[in-house]
């Protein structure tokens, strides 16, 4: 058998804020102190939800959304010279 172990599993009234605050504020945040580098991987069953938690919608942005706004509240003079998204 194989055992799995989950940073945080998050009831499905959570909002968008706060699945980023669980699961990115850190990854970013460490981003821009040049801490370290940082994967967020969404995988899953179709239709089970991937994209709305990545990308949001205009009303509740997603993680990347969020992510990039943290980055530019800290960087406001930063440039975004390549991004690579899969």
């Amino acid at each position: 058998a194989m055992d799995f172990v989950f940073a945080a599993v998050h009831d499905p009234r959570a909002s968008q804020a706060d699945v980023f605050k669980a699961a990115m504020e850190t990854l970013v945040e460490d981003f821009i102190d040049q801490i370290s580098d940082g994967l967020v991987f969404a995988y899953g069953a179709t239709n089970s939800g991937k994209t709305f938690t990545i990308e949001g919608t205009d009303a509740e942005p997603g993680l990347i959304p969020r992510a990039l706004e943290a980055v530019f509240r800290r960087l406001p003079s930063a440039h975004v010279a390549f991004m690579q998204i899969y």
